[in-house]
């Protein structure tokens, strides 16, 4: 079937129209004229797989990875353009869900565009007696897509990449299950998780990797975690990696979540201390703070710092980085988000810091902030549908004031959302 593609939805879909049936497919900038295949029809629409450009757009550019549509299915796309996509994808998820009138949406393209990410997992796939390593497909478990570089990952990771395929292969090391490498920007860091399968002897496994220690001077900190025992066992180095940025330091254990484009991080918490005019005592609640990254980044010293959890395995790294970066004054509470806020409504807070997982904030939390005289609200997402839908439901009381886009995942459909969110009868002295 021949469509012509009318514009990319988010997350990265395809629109098309055939006799008023909505289709989208997996590939295809606005304008083109693409041969698709159905793959399944739905009630009212048609997924679809592209798989002949017929008349291609001059946005259209040569991909850098072969297993780009695995990794970075917008890797096709002129990155400017690719800029202009996503800009106009908020606009309209605000444009259906909100009614107040909205802020410009403004959007901050990445410093880096390739070798921007400093954290990879990868499967390790067996083949013919050799051993290859292999991102899983998206929505399947036991599927994977073969892999030899990657151009979004870190040189040092790719040079990682190509030592360890060939130490995996010489030295027969198919106990190997998965890799995952965390690299710090500052640093250089790199720390190694290596998981193995559950039948393999311990101990004889840890030998065997100490080995290799002499043949990976890049790696630091060396880690092994057995799906039987569910424990991480250093191999060498510590349990850590140490990350400075803008006189904050943090250490990111091998669970913790930390951004994967520091460069795009630095940028977003500058201009986020430039909007906000701390007077220095202010009382600030940094919810599902993980290690404590905003939370420690944007808080004058002075303040009164809040930080709260849930994650038990967070804890340690978070009190680290509280005890680090000694200049701030912080206490931790290791509790869920909503139950800790519905308890401290009494408090006189002047800042509410929220970067919720990708499910967002949720009916219940936003009822309990509605609860509230909370002044202003600075929510960080990494999924704009899920930020709108919380904003809607905060409309009552409040009010979307500032909002931009800073693209920390080039050449993918994904992206990182800042929003100020002012209550609109109770006035706030922190926006400049």
């Amino acid at each position: 079937m021949e469509v012509e593609i009318e514009k990319i939805v988010y997350p990265g879909l395809s629109l098309a129209r055939q006799k008023n049936k909505v289709i989208f497919t997996d590939e295809g900038l606005p304008k083109e004229l693409v041969e698709i295949r159905t793959i399944k029809k739905k009630k009212n629409y048609i997924e679809a797989k592209t798989v002949n450009i017929l008349k291609p757009s001059h946005y259209r550019v040569n991909p850098h990875c072969s297993h780009y549509k695995v990794c970075s299915p917008y890797q096709y796309i002129d990155y400017n353009y690719q800029l202009e996509i996503k800009k106009k994808q908020i606009e309209e998820i605000i444009s259906h869900n909100i009614k107040d009138k909205p802020p410009t949406v403004m959007i901050k393209g990445s410093k880096c565009i390739w070798g921007y990410r400093n954290r990879t997992r990868l499967h390790l796939l067996n083949k013919k007696g050799k051993t290859y390593f292999a991102y899983h497909l998206s929505g399947y478990s036991n599927k994977f897509v073969e892999i030899e570089e990657c151009f979004l990952l870190s040189p040092q990771i790719n040079s990682l990449l190509n030592l360890l395929f060939n130490l995996i292969n010489s030295y027969q090391l198919s106990f190997i299950e998965e890799i995952e490498i965390k690299e710090s920007y500052s640093t250089k860091e790199i720390l190694l998780n290596i998981y193995i399968n559950v039948l393999t002897n311990l101990n004889e496994v840890i030998k065997r990797i100490l080995n290799l220690r002499k043949q990976l001077p890049m790696v630091t900190n060396c880690l092994i975690k057995s799906s039987l025992s569910g424990e991480y066992k250093i191999i060498w180095g510590k349990k850590f990696i140490k990350e400075n940025i803008l006189n904050t330091t943090y250490s990111i254990g091998p669970t913790s979540f930390f951004q994967i484009n520091i460069p795009s991080l630095i940028e977003m918490i500058e201009d986020i201390k430039n909007l906000l005019n701390f007077k220095g005592k202010e009382t600030i609640i940094d919810l599902y703070c993980g290690i404590g990254t905003f939370g420690l980044a944007i808080s004058p010293p002075q303040a009164n710092l809040f930080l709260v959890e849930c994650a038990n395995d967070y804890i340690p790294f978070l009190e680290d980085n509280l005890r680090i970066n000694r200049n701030r004054k912080g206490e931790i509470y290791n509790e869920d988000s909503q139950a800790w806020l519905t308890n401290n409504l009494n408090r006189n807070i002047d800042l509410l810091i929220v970067d919720p997982p990708r499910s967002g904030l949720g009916k219940n939390m936003c009822e309990t902030i509605l609860k509230s005289s909370l002044p202003l609200i600075l929510y960080i997402s990494c999924n704009p549908s899920t930020f709108i839908r919380d904003i809607r439901e905060l409309s009552l009381s409040y009010k979307l004031k500032y909002l931009k886009i800073y693209d920390f995942f080039p050449h993918t459909p994904h992206m990182e959302v800042v929003g100020i969110v002012i209550n609109k009868k109770n006035k706030t002295h922190l926006l400049r």
